[in-house]
């Protein structure tokens, strides 16, 4: 068992709320994985989501990508997730782009482990739901959203 995976996953909503045996289960699925910095995770619209990226140490750089400018820029730090909201609202197509802004360490949950959370605990799939409904009452992120699946 991967205890401080555990004690990570115990302190980040929606997986705080899962029981202890459920998060041993869930630690025993996750690699950890290092990124130097300058490292594209994700590339907006080009990558298909195999996995849910939980961040135990370092920086992130989140956005939006339209003609070549990055816009509705976010920072993800320890704790973070990424991927969720893609696999479960865009098909598994990555929504923002990710880039390692320092040198990371990440937990990396498989897409098939994720969605079985999903299946399991539908609290655990309404967080990433809300968080995505949250998200789109912001113009500026729907903008980015419909002008993004645009073909």
């Amino acid at each position: 068992m991967n205890q401080e995976a555990v004690d990570l996953l115990s302190t980040i909503e929606p997986f705080a709320s899962l029981s202890g045996d459920v998060l041993e289960a869930v630690a025993s699925q996750l690699a950890l994985m290092t990124f130097p910095g300058g490292t594209v995770l994700a590339e907006q619209g080009r990558n298909t989501m195999e996995r849910i990226y939980i961040v135990r140490t370092g920086r992130l750089d989140l956005y939006f990508e339209s003609r070549g400018e990055k816009t509705l820029r976010s920072v993800l730090e320890a704790g973070d997730i990424f991927g969720g909201i893609s696999i479960l609202m865009n098909a598994g197509l990555s929504i923002r782009s990710l880039t390692a802004a320092a040198d990371s360490a990440l937990y990396v949950l498989p897409k098939a482990v994720f969605l079985d959370l999903c299946r399991r605990f539908s609290h655990f799939q309404s967080y990433f739901v809300a968080a995505f409904n949250r998200r789109m009452q912001d113009e500026s992120y729907g903008a980015a959203i419909a002008a993004s699946q645009v073909v």
